[in-house]
């Protein structure tokens, strides 16, 4: 088709504009990207065959009490290591038709109906997402971005996260606490018990000043500790509350509603299950070349259309898994 003078100047603007709006969204309407926030928790990367994240897995053995002439070791003891996070894609495109375009006739019109298209792409890409946030990375083939099941795992003894095998005793474990399993006589998570529960995943997964920043609760956990702080005066986090997220604080943290509904039905944090995170080791990677970008918009060589297409390229990446916890019944 022949396009019209200014019209592909048109969808890079408004494409342009909505990426913004996109990139905004995405870090301002989930908590776990607000929490980060915090602490600097995005990063931007130039490129790479995978993502590297440094960190310690054991302490320096030539440190020792000494006195007077004592020697001090000198032995090569090796304390760091890395795990690495291969690079995730994320995209969708917004199509237009020569039809779309002339029955839209004149700049404001087609530019409402890109912006209705872009921002149906905002949805479906911003809940897409917040899904592999929370998810094990398993959908579409394994092409989904690695989130909070796998990286704080119900089975932290086990599988792979970051190249890093996981055993029993690995100093890449998270805490995890079923109290039916991990406590003699325990029963379900309810309003009675849940603040002993908490506090007990709080206290394993505290070290010194770091502690959990944020808990994700699942809607079962959320309804039980409302209840169980009904005779408490309710506190909640400011920087969460500006973001619109309803929560109460607990021991100084504050706790979100994970569950409810997500736009394409699936469950997002499982109702008799809670995340206990510190999101100082949380880091969402980008490339920057692809951070929610418009590419160029493209003329079909064979239909009258044109094809926008945005994409976004990283990985939710973990460098302290020993200060993360999960609470979980089932």
């Amino acid at each position: 088709m022949a396009v019209e003078p200014g019209l592909s100047e048109i969808v890079s603007t408004t494409g342009r504009l909505r990426s913004k709006v996109l990139k905004d969204n995405i870090k301002n309407n989930n908590a776990v990207f607000v929490s980060m926030q915090k602490y600097d928790g995005f990063r931007e990367e130039s490129g790479g065959r995978t993502i590297v994240e440094e960190l310690f897995f054991d302490q320096n053995l030539t440190s020792a009490w000494y006195f007077g002439g004592d020697q001090f070791s000198t032995a090569y003891n090796p304390v760091i290591t890395a795990a690495e996070y291969d690079w995730k894609q994320l995209g969708g495109s917004v199509f237009i038709t020569g039809r779309d375009q002339r029955m839209n006739s004149g700049p404001e019109a087609f530019i409402k109906l890109l912006g209705s298209r872009f921002k149906a792409l905002e949805i479906t890409l911003e809940n897409q997402m917040n899904t592999g946030l929370l998810s094990t990375g398993a959908a579409n083939g394994g092409k989904q971005i690695i989130g909070l099941a796998t990286l704080v795992s119900k089975t932290p003894t086990s599988g792979t996260v970051g190249g890093i095998t996981r055993t029993v005793g690995g100093f890449f474990n998270n805490y995890k606490l079923q109290p039916t399993v991990d406590i003699a006589g325990a029963s379900v998570t309810s309003a009675a018990n849940i603040k002993q529960y908490y506090t007990r995943t709080i206290i394993n997964t505290t070290r010194g000043v770091d502690k959990p920043s944020l808990i994700i609760a699942g809607a079962t956990h959320y309804e039980a500790l409302m209840t169980a702080m009904q005779s408490q005066q309710w506190i909640t986090d400011p920087t969460l509350a500006k973001a619109g997220f309803e929560n109460i604080v607990y021991q100084g943290i504050p706790v979100v509603l994970g569950g409810g509904v997500s736009y394409d039905g699936s469950t997002l944090v499982q109702p008799d299950l809670s995340y206990f995170l510190n999101t100082k080791y949380l880091k969402l990677v980008t490339h920057r070349d692809a951070n929610f970008d418009m590419l160029q918009d493209v003329q079909s060589i064979n239909q009258d259309a044109m094809v926008t297409l945005c994409i976004w390229m990283g990985a939710l990446v973990l460098s302290n898994a020993k200060v993360q916890g999960v609470l979980f019944d089932t």
